[in-house]
Formats: structure tokens, C-alpha cells, sequence
């Protein structure tokens, strides 16, 4: 077993964040949902790939399993265009706290589906010399339509060690419940989850939850942000 650790915990992101805020819904039933991610690891690829997939399954991402350039995959309702900004956009990216630059969005298809991807170079003096952490935002639409309930979920990719998730919701999305589902998940260890549920009290407790693990987390589990808006009108 500490041989399988040992495995797991050499391309494991250290310190990872997560950072979600839902707002700004639009007459069309679509939100704005602006994410933070850090982390540290020790090797950097040359190149952070971040991709964006029109598509109603997410099979096509298998082709890029074990491919650690693709820092970030999301997925949009089908028939949107992932190239257009204001579907997907990557606002920045650091590393160490400096910034890359030199990414335009570049379109292309991922099994079949219609794709955008942003590819960031990374310079070799960023890549070597112990720890590195890397900073990146993203901002995406989601559809919400006149849904009562609405779930924000994050995938791991790789193993993380050290997780922290968190996300605030905007008054114009309507919360009246906000619940965490960590049932998702695939650790390695015994015990260790920290904490997962509403972060502040009482009437508050609609605007922000958090999910917090001691205990790594393995490829492929996810965190669930369940959003209950009470009733809702059908839209038209």
C-alpha cells in the first residue's frame, strides 16, 4: 500500500483551490459562472492546454486522459458555439504568480464535436527548480432556464492532495437551499474529510458552501454544489 501512495502522490496537485461564483442570469436562462483554480506541482508541461467542448457527452474527453497539458476541460450544452467569449473565456494564467501570455483560441474538434482550446507555452526557467504554483481563471455560461434545482460540479483530473472547494452563489440565482454532495469521491486513505457543507449561518447560509479534504483525492471524483431555488415558473 505505501508503494501505491508513493505512485499516487508523485503527480498529485498539492494545495489544490477551487474556487466557483454563480451570477448574472440572463433573459435567455443562462448564468455566468467565473471559477478560480491553484495549485502547486512539482513539473510543469510546456504547454497549458485548456479546452472547451460543444457536446452532450462527455466521451470525448477519455482521448485526453492522462494528458497533463489540459489543465482545464469543460463542456457546453450542445449547439452552443465554444469559441465565442461570451460561452467560454480564459480571463488569466499564472505561475508563481507571473503571468503567461501569447493565447488565442484556437478552434478545432474533439471527437466529433465542435471545440475551442487555449494553449499557454510555458518557458523552460518556469518549469524546473522544485515546487511550482500554478493560478489560472476561467469564466463560462451555464443554463439554469427555469430549473428549481440547479448543481455546480468539479472533476478531479489528476490526483490532488490538500483540496479545497468553494462556492458562492449571487442573489439574482435565487438560492433557497445550498447543499454539498461529496458522494462523488474516491480517496485514498481512511477518514480524513475535514468538513463539507453551508459556510455561513442562518440567513446567510444560501450564499456560500464549501467542501474540505485532509485525505488525497483520487482521478475522477467530483464535488457536488446542489442549488434549490424553491419554485420556479416554467420558462416560456
Amino acid at each position: 500500500m505505501a508503494a501505491i501512495r508513493e505512485n499516487l502522490f508523485a503527480g498529485a496537485l498539492a494545495r489544490y483551490r477551487w474556487d466557483c461564483h454563480l451570477d448574472s442570469p440572463d433573459a435567455e436562462g443562462y448564468a455566468l459562472q467565473a471559477m478560480r483554480v491553484s495549485y502547486q506541482v512539482h513539473e510543469v508541461p510546456r504547454e497549458l492546454r485548456f479546452i472547451c467542448v460543444s457536446s452532450l457527452s462527455d466521451e470525448s474527453f477519455t482521448r485526453l486522459e492522462g494528458d497533463h497539458r489540459y489543465v482545464f476541460r469543460w463542456q457546453v450544452d450542445e449547439g452552443l458555439i465554444p469559441g465565442d467569449p461570451a460561452c467560454f473565456s480564459v480571463g488569466y494564467v499564472r505561475i508563481d504568480g507571473q503571468p503567461l501570455h501569447g493565447a488565442s483560441p484556437r478552434a478545432t474538434t474533439l471527437h466529433g464535436s465542435p471545440a475551442v482550446e487555449y494553449r499557454f507555452p510555458v518557458s523552460e526557467p518556469r518549469r524546473h527548480h522544485g515546487f511550482h504554483t500554478v493560478e489560472f481563471g476561467v469564466t463560462a455560461r451555464k443554463f439554469l432556464g427555469g430549473d428549481r434545482e440547479i448543481r455546480v460540479q468539479a472533476y478531479v483530473f489528476r490526483p490532488v492532495l490538500d483540496a479545497e472547494y468553494r462556492l458562492t452563489v449571487g442573489e439574482a440565482i435565487g438560492a433557497q437551499i445550498l447543499n454539498t454532495q461529496v458522494s462523488g469521491l474516491s480517496r485514498l486513505g481512511a477518514g480524513g474529510m475535514a468538513h463539507h457543507g453551508q459556510t455561513y449561518p442562518g440567513t446567510f447560509s444560501k450564499v456560500a458552501a464549501h467542501a474540505i479534504f485532509t485525505t488525497p483525492l483520487q482521478t475522477g471524483s467530483s464535488v457536488v454544489f446542489s442549488i434549490d431555488r424553491g419554485h420556479r415558473r416554467p420558462p416560456d
